[in-house]
């Protein structure tokens, strides 16, 4: 299993708490019309929640490409920031609609402006934190066009929290929604968005450290190049390879008689002088045969000539 597949599990859980928290709300809400008078301002934060809690997913899955293509392991440092947003969003969403009925609550327009405006708090403290996760995970600059929807989201949700007049909480809940479906679309990380991901490089303070500590590496053995019949080859020296044969006037009968004279018993250790010379000779022999044969061929016609 992959490293990224294991941590985000955790944050997954936690988002998809939160999408079930608004729609059970939003469930509640629709079965109890009857005796909760329903208003479409609750729903217009609700929908904003939605939104948020599905955009925070392409924004793990660009983060896990990012650090992938750039080497960086998922420590605390980036790990810890990334729960803590989904926990802000979680907070928001559960705080926001209800999800059973409560006896004294009549109107759900005023269960918001007593509990449900609750929501707002965390929802401003999520657009805080990702003012500088941006700057620490993507390296995005301060003034980058996210971070000034952040300030700006910021703001609205500030006046929708502490007007107390109708108009104005309604008309922060519609400038909130339609920045955050435009970010969505063209600013933040969403479906299928993958030319633009990599426009801010890490910063190499981002990068983890790198020992400067190198392994001392052992010296490449040189090999000799093989030469033709010469039992040399990649693994070096071949003893039980027999050299190219020749065929002419039975040399190679007396050849393999040379050879054999120079044998010695090497089962025991006693006889490293007798194994040098026999692998000495050997060697010699074989390379003279196979190097100089038009000579030994001439020499030994020379020979059985006479």
């Amino acid at each position: 299993m992959v490293e990224f597949q294991l941590l985000s599990v955790p944050i997954g859980l936690i988002l998809g708490l939160g999408m079930t928290r608004i729609m059970t709300g939003a469930i509640t809400a629709v079965r109890n019309r009857e005796h909760v008078r329903v208003h479409w301002l609750p729903f217009i934060w609700a929908a904003s929640f939605m939104i948020q809690l599905l955009i925070f997913f392409c924004v793990l899955w660009d983060l896990k490409i990012n650090f992938e293509n750039a080497g960086i392991e998922w420590t605390w440092s980036y790990y810890g920031p990334q729960v803590l947003h989904s926990i802000f969003m979680f907070l928001g969403a559960g705080l926001l609609l209800p999800v059973s009925r409560e006896p004294n609550t009549d109107c759900l327009l005023r269960d918001f402006s007593k509990h449900g405006r609750l929501a707002l708090i965390p929802l401003m403290a999520m657009h805080f934190l990702a003012w500088p996760m941006n700057m620490h995970m993507s390296n995005v600059p301060i003034f980058d066009k996210a971070n000034y929807l952040n300030f700006v989201m910021i703001a609205v949700i500030a006046v929708g929290f502490k007007a107390s007049r109708l108009n104005w909480q309604a008309a922060a809940a519609i400038i909130y929604l339609s920045i955050l479906i435009y970010a969505s679309l063209s600013v933040w990380s969403r479906p299928g968005h993958i030319e633009d991901i990599f426009m801010h490089k890490p910063s190499p303070a981002s990068q983890p450290e790198k020992s400067s500590y190198h392994p001392p590496v052992a010296p490449r053995r040189t090999l000799p190049k093989a030469v033709c019949g010469s039992g040399l080859g990649p693994q070096g020296f071949r003893l039980n390879q027999p050299a190219p044969p020749l065929e002419r006037l039975g040399v190679v009968v007396r050849l393999h008689k040379l050879t054999d004279s120079l044998r010695v018993d090497h089962s025991s250790n006693d006889h490293s002088c007798g194994l040098l010379l026999y692998l000495v000779g050997r060697r010699a022999v074989l390379t003279v045969i196979s190097v100089h044969r038009h000579w030994l061929c001439a020499g030994a016609g020379f020979a059985l000539g006479k």
